[in-house]
């Protein structure tokens, strides 16, 4: 067999920090496509990469946000017999999904290692069960990076002879995070700009009207074109001709989609997104923010979400976004993107209703989907992901008969507009991890956890001190950190440890810290399965028995306010009219623990039993009460 050829690279060691050394060789393995013949979980398919024993393949695990492989009892036995043979050595090179954004985000993060892993004959994909054809898009990228190894998509079970794993360093099964090594890899092998300089405003329009779009994008056309830029419809390009536009391009404004993946790896200017969903896919917002950092900027201006009011499925790829176009003008001129004495015309009522009957039969109604709508902004700082990976990680957590749903808007944006509303001096947050909560505060904080995994640099513009505390809750508040240095706070967010007894006491410990008047809040009090309930972690949502802490509060101290808001997806407890004096709980707790230890959902009638107790409220109703 010919072996393709790639540009002459520096072989062994560390490459520009790549993980040359996490490559490993496997004889005989098993590429394996879904297969949903087979019995697997929900938002699992019988699918991955196996040795000649049958077990999976250490890192060569297989993610998408909407399903995750996994290897049901005689799967890989099964798919083996019968199987193609791919004789010689290839790079595994992960998903080949249809989709052209879902070919950068499944399907590159490996390819780095073709410098890197000596003498290949190709890179080997699985590929995607729906389509089982050629990838133009493959080859299009690989030739647009200078890779010119034949490629194999792989759509039914393939035994490669020898196949070469290396470290995935940017997908979906990384949430979108790409390796920094990796970025500069991919932007090294981007060619390079022939020149500089030029604004460019991506559009979809000429993606026609079923595909998710905002209403009167024709009029950002205008008001933009009149501001100097240049109009881009990438899906009419060449892909080399898209990266050169990028290359080249000092400003790029877009509705967020799938070109932005291409861009936040091409472009060294800087991407002013407006938003068309109201909450980002958590794998887009990863990347620009990761790519990008301050070159990133968002804006949410949607008045309104529309779909068609047929009885077809309401889901965010066919949605209409009404953006408010003062608000939108608005948050380009504070990004930058827009001169303030640029012309700006806005649509009338008529205009937008014909942008929202455009490729609709005559009669057709439309109805407003679930969003609240909000002025923009241009930070970038958004929710952690959309619907679908809301799906992705309540797996298991399906909503029970007779069950509220938690359907307002997610707890992170919730906690968003408490900090635009109390606007607060000093926060207090137990539990942060990878900072997504943190992210949405720009004041003093105090951040606790014992593992900080934070996801991306900390950019609070407006404090004056930032404190991360890695220890556990207990430990930080018997070591008098805020006593010594006189912090009250006027806000605070407890989602650490969910066991009910661990969150007593830090609701009993942060009481004593607050000031007059503010409010207290604890994450996930609302389970939707009783599976979500136990103490041990389990995969999806994991509210652990937070509940109790929920009713031990009602029970123990009634001169609390205390709401719990449907804020997707297990809601959030508000807590006000605290009393840093009180010592009810600390001298009852031992009592309570003795006495809670022992009861369950049953002794309650169950999750229905529990839901009687509380007083729901949407987040909306909530933000008001506080508001006023």
């Amino acid at each position: 067999m010919s072996k393709g050829t790639v540009p002459a690279m520096p072989q062994g060691g560390d490459v520009r920090g790549l993980p040359v050394s996490g490559i490993r060789e496997v004889g005989d393995a098993l590429l394996a496509p879904r297969d949903d013949r087979w019995p697997t979980g929900k938002r699992a398919e019988a699918a991955g990469v196996f040795g000649p024993d049958h077990s999976p393949v250490p890192g060569a695990e297989l993610a998408t946000f909407r399903w995750r492989a996994a290897a049901p009892e005689g799967f890989a036995e099964t798919a083996r017999d019968g199987a193609a043979h791919l004789p010689g050595r290839w790079l595994f090179g992960g998903l080949c999904r249809p989709h052209f954004g879902h070919v950068i985000t499944n399907s590159l993060g490996r390819i780095w290692a073709v410098d890197n892993a000596g003498p290949i004959d190709g890179i080997a994909f699985i590929g995607d069960k729906a389509r089982a054809g050629e990838n133009a898009y493959v080859a299009a990228f690989l030739d647009t990076l200078g890779v010119t190894l034949p490629h194999r998509v792989c759509f039914a079970p393939t035994v490669v002879e020898r196949l070469v794993v290396a470290p995935d360093l940017f997908s979906e099964a990384r949430e979108g995070r790409a390796d920094p090594a990796y970025s500069d890899w991919i932007r090294a092998r981007l060619p390079a700009p022939a020149e500089t300089g030029g604004r460019i405003y991506v559009t979809r329009t000429r993606l026609g009207p079923e595909m998710g779009r905002v209403l009167c994008e024709d009029v950002i056309e205008e008001n933009l074109r009149a501001a100097g830029y240049d109009i881009v419809a990438p899906e009419t390009l060449p892909l080399a001709e898209q990266v050169a536009l990028y290359r080249r391009a000092d400003r790029i404004v877009a509705t967020d989609g799938s070109a932005l993946h291409l861009a936040a790896f091409a472009t060294a200017g800087t991407v002013t997104v407006i938003q068309r969903r109201p909450d980002l896919p958590r794998d887009f917002e990863n990347h620009l923010r990761g790519a990008l950092g301050d070159r990133y900027q968002g804006i949410d201006a949607i008045r309104a979400v529309w779909f068609r009011d047929d009885g077809s499925r309401r889901r965010m790829p066919f949605a209409m976004a009404e953006l408010d176009f003062d608000a939108l003008r608005a948050g380009l001129v504070a990004a930058g993107a827009l001169p303030g004495t640029a012309p700006w015309r806005v649509p009338g009522a008529t205009e937008v209703e014909a942008s929202r009957a455009w490729g609709s039969p005559p009669g057709t109604a439309f109805a407003i989907g679930r969003h609240e709508g909000r002025g923009a902004t241009a930070t970038g700082r958004r929710d952690e992901g959309d619907r679908a990976m809301d799906d992705h990680q309540t797996t298991g957590n399906a909503t029970g008969p007779d069950l509220p749903v938690m359907d307002g808007i997610r707890y992170l944006r919730m906690l968003s507009r408490l900090h635009e509303t109390l606007a607060p001096d000093w926060y207090l947050e137990i539990g942060t991890n990878k900072g997504r909560s943190l992210a949405r505060a720009n004041c003093n904080f105090v951040a606790v956890d014992p593992n900080f995994i934070l996801a991306e640099p900390l950019r609070h513009e407006a404090a004056r001190e930032m404190h991360l505390i890695q220890k556990t809750s207990d430990d930080f508040f018997a070591s008098g950190f805020c006593e010594r240095n006189g912090l009250r706070f006027d806000l605070a967010f407890l989602d650490g440890l969910h066991h009910y007894e661990v969150l007593l006491r830090d609701v009993i410990n942060a009481e004593k810290l607050m000031k007059p008047g503010a409010p207290m809040l604890l994450h996930d009090p609302c389970p939707s399965s009783v599976e979500m309930t136990a103490r041990e972690q389990c995969r999806g949502n994991w509210t652990g028995d937070v509940w109790k802490t929920v009713l031990i509060l009602l029970e123990h101290r009634p001169d609390l306010r205390i709401e719990v808001a449907t804020a997707a997806p297990t809601g959030v407890v508000v807590i006000r009219g605290l009393d840093p004096g009180s010592t009810v709980l600390e001298q009852a707790y031992d009592a309570i623990v003795s006495e809670w230890d022992a009861r369950g959902l049953d002794d309650i009638g169950g999750l229905a039993g529990y839901y009687e107790r509380l007083n729901l409220l949407t987040p909306e109703q909530v933000l008001e009460t506080i508001a006023a």
